[in-house]
């Protein structure tokens, strides 16, 4: 029994797959195509590679452009850019050659950058005793060499006679107290929770001022 229809009357929307070549592949036009039919094989491999090109442009567009514009800051020619794009693209090699070259450059890539394997990290937690922490009592200004001084940028003093530093650059969190006092708590820099290797201070209401001035990177010589 033969088929009721032909390549040439075939009912709308269905039309003859342009891609894969099989006889009697039936299928819808791919907008991404051009309008072009493909059959469904041939739609989720034309979906997924241009897909995977999209990507590609996303992923690689931001970086190239970063590096250019670095290395054309620093000084190196555009021309020289250009020709370290090229050789990563096989650029002057005949098509077998390019091709060739290419997949090698895809092998190593794919061999350097698996898909890491990783857990979930467990919520961080860390538990403070206000009463633990230095109360600062004092602010000793900046001293310059001679008159009978050493040379420093400043410190506190706490209710224990030590000397304190603050340490502008990290990020600290303020929690005011009923009593006026304020909880000035290391809460990390560069990815790190306790970059000083102290958790903070409990600073008085008098103190404050000046506090926020050091860590704002004022108050400094």
């Amino acid at each position: 029994m033969s088929a009721p229809y032909t390549d040439r009357n075939m009912p709308e929307p269905w039309g003859e797959c342009v891609s894969c070549g099989r006889p009697a592949a039936a299928g819808l036009p791919l907008s991404l195509r051009g309008g072009d039919y493909h059959c469904p094989a041939c739609t989720r491999e034309a979906l997924l590679t241009e897909g995977a090109t999209e990507n590609l442009e996303e992923l690689a567009g931001p970086i190239i452009g970063a590096w250019a514009n670095h290395w054309a800051s620093a000084g190196v020619p555009l021309s020289e850019l250009t020709g370290a794009l090229g050789y990563l693209c096989g650029a002057g090699l005949n098509e077998d050659a390019r091709a060739a070259h290419v997949r090698g450059h895809l092998a190593r890539l794919r061999r350097e950058n698996r898909a890491p394997v990783f857990e979930h990290h467990p919520a961080d937690r860390a538990e403070l005793a206000a009463a633990d922490l230095p109360r600062l009592a004092q602010w000793t200004p900046p001293a310059p060499a001679g008159g009978g001084y050493s040379a420093h940028s400043g410190f506190f003093t706490d209710t224990q006679g030590r000397a304190q530093t603050l340490v502008p650059g990290c990020d600290v969190l303020l929690i005011s107290l009923p009593d006026g006092d304020t909880l000035l708590i290391y809460t990390g820099a560069g990815g790190y929770t306790s970059p000083t290797r102290r958790e903070g201070f409990r600073v008085p209401a008098g103190l404050l001022p000046q506090v926020r001035a050091l860590l704002s990177g004022e108050g400094r010589p």
